[in-house]
């Protein structure tokens, strides 16, 4: 489990990534039968993790801080579950269902875990950030999330979807809380 601690006060963990590094290539109802176990408990210990880090500042830090700090639950392209290099090229297909479908329970077992909300990272796959967004529209409209696009140059996601293009089509969603880039060379930054 990786934590990272953020001056904005943000405390992060990517649970299912560990979850496949760790054990290899395993089928798609193992990886959720481990994630239904993991998630919830990694969400606890982020939450622990927020609530130890917080109540440790004096005043003066605490204001120098955000009012509120919050436990983002990852949630990374379905090509990182492929483990075939995908995620970096964002070359995968699926229909809007199927990728909902492979997101739903991993974000429903952050929900139910008191995740302050979702981070939707690395997403190299346009067609799949759509579609994650309709999900978070439909069955959890309660939760926002950030979107952290993987791009292959300064005009592209990896799919090859212009980034301009895909920064429109969500900046007026109000579920979006922000949109940027990570995972990228500072040469397309």
């Amino acid at each position: 489990l990786g934590f990272r601690r953020f001056k904005n006060s943000r405390v992060e963990f990517s649970v299912l990534h560990r979850i496949q590094k760790s054990f290899g290539k395993i089928n798609f109802r193992s990886f959720f039968a481990l994630a239904g176990t993991y998630v919830p408990a990694s969400v606890r210990l982020a939450l622990e993790a927020k609530s130890s880090y917080y109540g440790n500042l004096t005043d003066d830090e605490r204001d120098s801080r955000a009012k509120k700090p919050i436990v983002a639950g990852s949630v990374g392209p379905y090509g990182a579950f492929l483990a075939d290099g995908s995620e970096y090229t964002g070359d995968y297909s699926l229909t809007t269902h199927e990728y909902q479908g492979f997101h739903r329970r991993r974000m429903q077992l952050l929900a139910e875990a008191g995740a302050d909300m979702f981070a939707f990272e690395t997403q190299p796959n346009f067609e799949e950030t759509k579609s994650l967004a309709d999900l978070l529209k439909k069955e959890f409209p309660e939760m926002t999330a950030w979107l952290t696009f993987s791009i292959k140059d300064p005009q592209h996601l990896c799919d090859g979807t212009p980034l301009a293009e895909a920064v429109a089509f969500f900046e007026d969603n109000p579920q979006i809380s922000a949109i940027g880039v990570n995972c990228t060379s500072m040469n397309n930054i």
